[in-house]
C-alpha cells in the first residue's frame, strides 16, 4: 500500500472521528435541553392553581427572561437537530449526480470513482452488475480518488455540524442564564 493511501485512510478516519465527535455532542445538548424542558413543564403544570398566583406576580423583567430563555431553548434544540439531521440527496439529486460522473468518465462499463463510488445513498442507486464490476477492479489509485473526494465532501458536513452543535451548546446555556434571571427577577415580588 502506498503512503499517500495511507494517508487518505488515516485522515478519512480523522474527519470521520470528529463527524461522530460532533453527534455524540449534539446528543449531550439535546440530553440537557430535553431535561430542562421536562422540569419546566413538570414544574408549570403539576399545580394549575398556584401557577395564577405566580403568573399573576411576574414584572416584565421577567416575562422577558421567561421569554428570551425560551427562544434560547428553540434555537438550542433546533441547532442540535441539524447538527444529527442526515446528509440525505432527493432522489433526483442522487440521479443527476450520477448522471454527471458518467458523463465525465470513458469506460461505460464501471463506474468513476469520484463522487458516487463511497456515499451509500449513491451505491444503492447504481447498477448492480456494474457496480459489480467496477469493485471487482479496484486499485490503489481508484481508493486514493475515492477517499479524495469524500474526506474533502465529509470535511464540510462536520464543519457545519461542530458549528451547529456549538451554536446549540451556547443557546442550552443562556436558556439557563435566563431562567436564573427569571427567578431572580421574580423573587423580590414574593418576599
Amino acid at each position: 500500500m502506498s503512503s499517500k493511501l495511507e494517508y487518505a485512510r488515516r485522515l478519512y478516519d480523522s474527519v470521520l472521528d470528529w463527524y461522530k465527535s460532533a453527534d455524540s455532542k449534539a446528543q449531550v445538548v439535546l440530553a440537557i435541553d430535553t431535561g430542562f424542558l421536562a422540569f419546566l413543564t413538570s414544574t408549570i403544570f403539576s399545580e394549575p392553581d398556584k401557577l395564577r398566583a405566580i403568573l399573576a406576580a411576574f414584572s416584565w423583567v421577567t416575562w422577558l427572561n421567561l421569554i428570551l430563555m425560551l427562544l434560547s431553548l428553540i434555537v438550542s434544540i433546533g441547532s442540535t437537530v441539524f447538527c444529527v439531521w442526515s446528509r440525505i440527496y432527493s432522489l433526483k439529486e442522487v440521479k443527476q449526480i450520477i448522471k454527471k460522473a458518467e458523463s465525465k468518465y470513458q469506460d461505460t462499463d464501471k463506474y468513476p470513482p469520484e463522487m458516487i463510488m463511497w456515499f451509500f445513498q449513491f451505491i444503492e442507486a447504481l447498477d448492480f452488475h456494474k457496480f459489480q464490476a467496477t469493485i471487482k477492479s479496484i486499485e490503489e489509485e481508484f481508493e486514493l480518488k475515492v477517499l479524495a473526494e469524500e474526506i474533502y465532501i465529509l470535511s464540510r458536513n462536520v464543519r457545519n455540524k461542530h458549528l451547529a452543535v456549538n451554536i446549540g451548546f451556547g443557546f442550552a446555556a443562556l436558556s439557563l442564564i435566563f431562567f436564573v434571571m427569571a427567578a431572580a427577577s421574580y423573587l423580590p415580588s414574593v418576599t
